[in-house]
């Protein structure tokens, strides 16, 4: 049989550590497949950690070929096992895998519908189910090891129990460069004026992108920004090229790798291996190159995945939020705040994605009847609105306690939660946030919402349907995520002239990496964004370029 090596980057072949990676572009069942692998020497790929994970996912998609890639975990009947031996101390299953119902014992990455690197359980040998194959030849199958026997120490990154070894709460530091004392400022900070953005004593419109990502929670810390920082470093040429001034970009999500927790869901450090802030900070020194502010959002509410365990606690358990806020937020937040580049904070990404609707309560801040058929809890109805609120009202204190001039907020999902008007209620206003958590400087500095469509249509509460003095808020107002292709029919630039001149404080497009079916392309985002280049009317949004 006549087998064919796609070919990938200028070779045919990808090391991992001293670990040789082939695919085999035919499609075969998974016994076919193994058999071609150690036709080569090796077994089909084995994956012990997330980095290892990624670098066979992007090999997988960036094949060219429309299969799913076969791995080399097979069910034997009582349990999942690498065909080359090593142990299971690391796995990556797409929502409701393994299943083993249905004679689904082989795994595959999966290629078209998930850009993470998910798995999922195939039959594996049905004829519907070939797929191509991920071989890996000599060398280590444990690339954080060296060793093909040896397990994988680092089971953070697992999304269910693994008994091999329990997660260290020991950071494992790297040599980290100094990167010395932030850069002297050439403006001055961006503040809030009342329900506008300023600096240098003019008004200020936040023109931008989402990034949001590169690798979806595996972007800094564990020296992650090291495989990444050409793909951040390309996004901020391009939003600066085309007149942008701020990026959004999301952090920890779900926790998969920063923070680092311990066996009991503490949280010890910002990472394991100490080389988050030094991420950040290269990062922040890159945006400052380009006079770009970066906004920085923490956490995920709008899906529930692999390490949302990690999340839960936080929201759950005071000394789970407060191992956080002491051994993660303010060391983050003390390293960060002289950085020219900081532009600020935003806690949660739509926590209306887990929130429980139609929940009475006595107290009109968490009662949540208001989103009855709304569709928030979309991603589980998890949490109460007094669970949210107190986790962002801590987190908000914190940095406000080290940064009082900090520039804070959560983004929701739609304004429906941002205004007590059309049967709507603000539950991120601050009595609201200070009734939850109970500090005073819990409170959010500007609000943030999304907009998207619905059956071709924008709600009643949509920043597309009003103009921002309708909604009668004190502080400004970003539309931090909208696009185009979920747009009412609305064209890119129309939407970034109607944020401009109707007294919003900024827009950020979705996203910048544009992955994903609801998302503008890199190209219409920055077709927006040059709509708004330079321009600087007082008596309109105000000023785009900045000095940082």
């Amino acid at each position: 049989m006549m087998w064919s090596v796609i070919t990938l980057c200028a070779a045919l072949l990808y090391f991992v550590a001293a670990e040789q990676l082939e695919i085999i572009d035919k499609p075969v069942s998974f016994p076919e497949a193994e058999k071609a692998c150690v036709a080569k020497g090796g077994h089909l790929a084995s994956i012990h950690d997330r980095n290892h994970n990624d670098r066979l996912k992007d090999i997988c998609r960036g094949s060219g070929s429309p299969h799913n890639c076969w791995i080399g975990l097979k069910n034997d009947g009582q349990d999942w096992k690498w065909t080359d031996g090593t142990s299971l101390d690391y796995t990556m299953w797409h929502a409701g895998n393994p299943t083993t119902v249905t004679g689904s014992l082989c795994a595959a990455i999966v290629r078209q519908y998930s850009d993470v690197g998910e798995w999922i359980s195939e039959s594996c040998d049905a004829p519907d189910t070939k797929a191509v194959a991920l071989c890996s030849i000599g060398g280590s199958q444990n690339p954080n090891t060296g060793n093909q026997n040896t397990p994988n120490p680092n089971t953070g990154h697992t999304n269910q129990p693994v008994t091999a070894q329990p997660v260290t709460s020991k950071p494992v530091t790297m040599a980290v460069p100094d990167l010395g004392k932030a850069p002297a400022r050439k403006g001055t900070r961006l503040t809030v004026k009342g329900t506008d953005f300023e600096q240098n004593g003019k008004k200020v419109f936040l023109s931008g992108v989402n990034q949001a990502w590169i690798a979806y929670g595996y972007d800094f810390g564990d020296n992650n920004y090291e495989y990444r920082h050409l793909e951040f470093e390309k996004y901020l040429k391009l939003v600066a090229d085309n007149g942008g001034n701020s990026i959004r970009v999301w952090v920890h999500i779900e926790g998969a790798v920063t923070p680092h927790f311990d066996a009991s869901g503490m949280v010890v450090s910002l990472d394991q291996k100490g080389t988050f802030i030094s991420d950040i900070k290269k990062y922040l020194r890159k945006a400052l190159e380009y006079n770009i502010l970066i906004f920085f959002c923490l956490w995920n509410g709008a899906l529930a995945q692999n390490d949302h365990f990690k999340l839960d606690g936080l929201i759950k358990d005071e000394a789970k939020l407060q191992s956080y806020i002491d051994n993660a937020l303010i060391p983050w937040v003390k390293a960060v705040k002289d950085e020219p580049s900081m532009g600020g904070w935003d806690i949660i990404n739509e926590m209306e994605g887990e929130i429980k609707p139609n929940l009475a309560n006595a107290e009109p801040c968490f009662d949540t009847k208001f989103l009855l058929n709304s569709g928030a809890g979309w991603a589980g109805q998890k949490y109460t609105a007094e669970e949210f609120l107190k986790f962002i009202n801590w987190q908000v204190d914190a940095i406000r306690q080290v940064d009082p001039q900090a520039l804070v907020t959560a983004g929701s999902w739609e304004a429906r939660d941002n205004v007590d008007k059309w049967g709507g209620f603000n539950l991120y206003k601050d009595e609201c946030l200070v009734k939850a958590g109970g500090k005073k400087m819990g409170t959010l500095t500007f609000y943030s919402s999304h907009t998207y469509s619905w059956q071709g249509k924008y709600s009643e509460f949509s920043p597309f349907k009003h103009v921002f003095a309708d909604y009668g808020l004190k502080k400004p107002l970003v539309v931090a995520e909208f696009n185009q292709v979920s747009g009412a029919g609305m064209d890119i630039v129309d939407q970034f002239k109607h944020l401009y001149t109707s007294g919003y404080a900024g827009g950020w497009t979705w996203h910048a990496k544009a992955d994903g079916a609801n998302s503008d392309s890199t190209a219409n985002q920055m077709r927006g964004l040059l709509s708004l280049k330079g321009k600087v009317d007082q008596t309109e949004g105000g000023q785009i370029p900045l000095t940082l």
